[in-house]
């Protein structure tokens, strides 16, 4: 574990940033899914 990112000043520090981190972590994950899925890899790589 990286008890730095909710620490003061982490990334996640506070509930909005940790819920917005943990937003942002499954929307990443969710794309990666279909990507790996599906088997196209063209969405990903044009989202970044």
């Amino acid at each position: 574990k990286r008890p730095d990112f909710i620490a003061p000043g982490g990334n996640a520090y506070g509930e909005r940033q940790r819920a917005l981190c943990l937003r942002d972590y499954g929307w990443y994950l969710r794309l990666i899914t279909y990507g790996v899925l599906s088997g196209d890899k063209e969405p990903i790589e044009k989202i970044g």
